[in-house]
């Protein structure tokens, strides 16, 4: 049988979306979760059955909301946001057509010369 690539779960009030994936490797049911993405992954060995990893992830749920609690905040890259620089909030601001940023009042230029290329360039 093919399993499927999400199942849902409930956590409290919510529910969540568990990703299924099978490992050839893997000897047991394990969940992880991606601090990125906030995905939460459910990794089946090539015997076990979705119903017995579909409960064990239900027997977990205290573990995924502790988990989730302790990932940073996620900040939305947009104009106007506040981003955190060593402690320091910084407002975000999308100025079209520079290539540069600024920080503060100071402009802090980035010398074309200097600038990372890719592997093309």
């Amino acid at each position: 049988m093919t399993l499927p690539d999400t199942a849902a779960l409930r956590l409290g009030e919510r529910e969540i979306v568990l990703h299924l994936r099978r490992s050839a490797r893997a000897r047991r049911v394990a969940l992880r979760i991606d601090p990125s993405s906030f995905a939460i992954e459910l990794v089946l060995p090539a015997r076990a059955s979705l119903g017995e990893a579909l409960r064990f992830a239900a027997r977990q749920t205290d573990w995924i909301e502790r988990r989730l609690a302790k990932l940073p905040t996620r900040i939305d890259l947009a104009d106007g946001s506040i981003v955190p620089l060593l402690g320091v909030p910084h407002r975000l601001r999308h100025l079209p057509g520079e290539l540069s940023g600024r920080c503060g009042a100071r402009p802090s230029r980035i010398p074309a010369s200097s600038r990372v290329r890719g592997p093309s360039s």
